[in-house]
């Protein structure tokens, strides 16, 4: 879901292909929408895009994007604050 404001800010949900999982803050999801944006024409190169995610699961965040311009190539930059929630090993 996206909703658009004054276009500096959308709302969205990262849901999970699988049961009932929902990533709680996806950063390449929302450097590709501001991406996307800037090649529409809805959100000039340059600007910040504050992206909304995690509501609705209580885990709230917020993700900033910035997409820079160079003729037809489009940049994005995600950045935001994190927590660790968990960590784990993976052994071969």
């Amino acid at each position: 879901m996206l909703a658009l404001g004054n276009g500096t800010g959308a709302f969205a949900r990262g849901m999970m292909p699988w049961e009932l999982y929902e990533d709680a803050a996806t950063g390449s999801a929302a450097g590709s929408l501001g991406a996307y944006l800037v090649k529409r024409g809805k959100l000039g190169a340059g600007h910040t895009l504050q992206v909304s995610q995690g509501v609705e699961m209580g885990r709230p965040s917020e993700i900033e994007v910035e997409v820079s311009q160079t003729g037809k190539k489009l940049t994005p930059r995600v950045s935001g604050a994190a927590v660790k929630v968990f960590e784990g090993l993976i052994r071969t």
